[in-house]
């Protein structure tokens, strides 16, 4: 297939307007990611006290989280926001709200696989207040599917992956890479964790999602051992510094 040089947000936008529903109830591997991120979401609103403030779900998708805070839906895909509440249309390269007027961010399911991440970095730190918090959620490059693959481990890798019965091209990410944006973005890493951890593995000998996906139920094991090298997936919460506006 052609490999595009840059993320095409009319492609994702005509693509995702297209599917009817984002978590697939028979897709058990992509239902693993979407139950491991909603666990990690909803802890991520209570240690960041969120309760009354205002949080950005940034690619939101018809996704909805409701933990007593003031949420604004923001999304590429107008027919995703249909029925949502605070919904705005509008890109992650270009976040249509103010300067430091929300107290977290969400970017949760991918998201920024679909896009140029030091572009959406700096976004991110515009519109977040000072000490604001940022959820974070991406897939890596250093996946153990992807070994092999032109890319591996590095910094930016474009590969073809399998979503919503189709074959589309993603951004994986390295972690030095990622961290390196959160530093240039005038945030930092407070906290970290992993999912998909030997599922990828699997994944690779078997070619078979669903027998693979089952693997994930030893994720909470395996967050503090070696093999999160390989995981397919990479959870960081950020929090912007205090004063000095990113550049």
């Amino acid at each position: 297939m052609n490999i595009e040089l840059e993320p095409n947000e009319r492609r994702v936008r005509t693509r995702y307007n297209q599917i009817n529903q984002i978590w697939e109830i028979d897709d058990s591997w992509h239902q693993h990611s979407f139950k491991s991120s909603r666990k990690l979401v909803s802890r991520f609103f209570d240690k960041a006290h969120l309760r009354g403030k205002t949080v950005l779900n940034l690619g939101s998708g018809d996704t909805i989280y409701d933990y007593g805070a003031t949420i604004i839906n923001l999304d590429l895909a107008e027919k995703k926001l249909v029925g949502l509440k605070n919904a705005v249309c509008g890109s992650a390269h270009n976040i249509p709200i103010k300067t430091s007027s929300v107290d977290a961010v969400v970017c949760a399911g991918s998201v920024i696989n679909y896009c140029n991440a030091e572009v959406v970095f700096f976004e991110i730190a515009r519109v977040l207040k000072s000490g604001g918090y940022c959820y974070l959620e991406y897939e890596r490059s250093g996946s153990f599917e992807y070994l092999g693959s032109q890319g591996f481990m590095g910094d930016i890798a474009v590969v073809s992956a399998n979503y919503a019965g189709a074959k589309e091209v993603v951004w994986a990410y390295g972690d030095s890479f990622i961290h390196s944006m959160i530093n240039r973005s005038n945030m930092q890493c407070v906290r970290q964790s992993w999912f998909h951890i030997i599922s990828p593995m699997i994944f690779k000998l078997t070619k078979a999602p669903r027998i693979s996906a089952k693997f994930g139920i030893f994720d909470p094991l395996l967050n503090h051992c070696y093999l999160t090298k390989w995981a397919g997936n990479f959870v960081v919460i950020c929090k912007k510094n205090g004063m000095m506006e990113a550049q």
